[in-house]
């Protein structure tokens, strides 16, 4: 070619060339300041997050800054083809694989064992009554009268009696016998001439009246012999109709304890003779040393193997070969009985059954029966031992679906769910004792957490929990309830 012609060839491509480097320098600006080629500015949400993904310097950051943000298709067609555009691809791409090669190298987490956990927590419950119960046993041995066993006195039986005015002869004992029964006077025959009316049966210790007609209104006296045995009593009124004396506590010991009586005579005596009208009687047991009678027990509740002390008098009467009984009666007439560990008359020292369960918390009755088989009760409060239940929930799960390219930390499908747990309004003395929420988290971001926890101590139960999962994630979770109350008895 020649060149003049190629002078005229370079010359015209000076303007095109010119042109283009325009364009250039127009399209490289318009880019820098976050425009497109055509120059339509993206918006502010794609530039923000851009500028977070360019500055983060992990996974981490960029997930926590961007899982509020909400970016529709369009937007997030506009954010990936900005990553690309700017080099950012490389960047995530590491990101993610520093993620999961930490996330391998972090030590498994312990497996919960819900089992385990239930028998450390009965394990402690258990340790905490024990010491609960030895203090209160404690107590109830403070209760217990400071007096030498060696020298207590059974009712009647060690205390000094006093003596019979004189023993008489088996042949006087008949005579007299034979008299009261064929209604004639005593010896000679030359006594008055009585009819009786009214004859009650006698109690020891108290006064006793007999009504008839020709007792006189000279005062004489009144002999009760037992087993031939006399004694005086002493006379408080003496008429013609009726005589009242009083059966003393002498007789006690020669009358006994046995509730059907003893039988004796009756001599009314005249006076300063050795004559007088006789009857048989039924002498009965003096109750104010025959019925038991509980003035404290201590403390005022009682547990499965607990000991409470039982205060009164007359426990032990008479019969020193057998002790007490105690039952406790609850308000369903359930009967458990009592372990009696020591008694004398004035106490009982008694250990509720350990093992036993089914009742709640409720007021019962203590039933003591003396050695003579005379009965007395009381009021107690019982208290139930306590259990520790384990309740799982079923399994709950979330799963996320995962999406390709550079914004695979972005999630537009992943789950979130929310769910009502246990629901329930505990009775009969049951309570929370605690609640535990075992995670597994697979991903990079996903778990599940309580919404609304029960209270320990509280008797409602209601749970709600949130489990989640975006970004290549899932999770799953099981909720582990305990619940503590009486031992055997339902908690719904």
């Amino acid at each position: 070619m020649p060149a003049f012609r190629r002078r005229q060839a370079a010359s015209s491509l000076i303007p095109v060339l010119f042109a283009f480097c325009i364009v250039l320098l127009t399209v490289g600006t318009a880019l820098g300041q976050g425009k497109t080629i055509l120059g339509k500015p993206l918006p502010k949400k794609i530039m923000d997050s851009v500028a977070i993904i360019q500055n983060a310097k992990s996974l981490d950051q960029i997930t926590e800054a961007l899982k509020s943000v909400r970016f529709s298709e369009s937007e997030m067609q506009q954010l990936a083809d900005e990553v690309k555009r700017r080099g950012l691809n490389t960047k995530l791409e590491n990101m993610r694989q520093s993620a999961e090669a930490a996330k391998k190298k972090t030590p498994p987490v312990k497996v919960y064992q819900p089992d385990q956990v239930l028998k450390q927590k009965q394990a402690a419950l258990d340790a905490q009554r024990s010491q609960f119960i030895q203090r209160m046993n404690k107590q109830a041995l403070a209760a217990k009268p400071k007096v030498d066993p060696a020298v207590r006195s059974l009712t009647g039986l060690t205390t000094a009696s006093a003596a019979p005015v004189r023993t008489l002869t088996q042949s006087q004992w008949e005579s007299l016998t034979t008299a009261a029964a064929s209604r004639r006077t005593a010896p000679a025959g030359t006594g008055r001439s009585v009819t009786f009316t009214n004859v009650p049966d006698g109690v020891v210790g108290q006064d006793m009246t007999v009504e008839g007609r020709g007792f006189g209104n000279t005062p004489g006296r009144v002999a009760v012999i037992v087993d031939r045995q006399l004694f005086y009593c002493p006379v408080s009124t003496w008429m013609d109709t009726r005589v009242t004396f009083r059966l003393t506590e002498e007789l006690q010991p020669y009358v006994g304890y046995s509730q059907a009586g003893r039988r004796a005579l009756l001599w009314f005596k005249e006076p300063d003779r050795e004559v007088g009208p006789t009857r048989e009687i039924v002498l009965h047991p003096d109750p104010a040393r025959t019925n038991p009678v509980i003035t404290a027990i201590v403390p005022g509740e009682i547990r499965p193997g607990q000991t409470v002390l039982i205060t009164g008098r007359n426990f032990v009467t008479y019969n020193i070969t057998r002790r007490p009984n105690v039952d406790f009666i609850f308000p369903d007439m359930t009967r458990i009985s009592g372990r009696v560990q020591s008694s004398g008359d004035d106490f009982i020292q008694v250990e509720f059954p350990g093992d036993f369960g089914g009742k709640a918390r409720s007021q019962i009755r203590v039933l003591v029966k003396n050695t003579i088989d005379l009965n007395v009760n009381s009021n107690l409060t019982f208290v139930p031992a306590e259990e520790i239940i384990h309740i799982p929930s079923r399994n709950y799960t979330a799963q996320s679906q995962p999406r390709g390219g550079p914004l695979f930390f972005i999630s537009l499908f992943g789950e979130s769910h929310t769910h009502t747990l246990h629901d329930w309004e505990l009775k009969n003395g049951w309570v929370v004792e605690d609640c535990h929420l075992e995670v597994r988290s697979i991903g990079i971001n996903s778990g599940a957490f309580y919404e609304l926890r029960p209270t320990t101590g509280s008797t409602l139960a209601k749970a709600i929990i949130n489990i989640w999962a975006d970004a290549y994630s899932s999770a799953n979770c099981l909720d582990h309830l305990y619940l503590r109350g009486p031992r055997g008895v339902p908690y719904r």
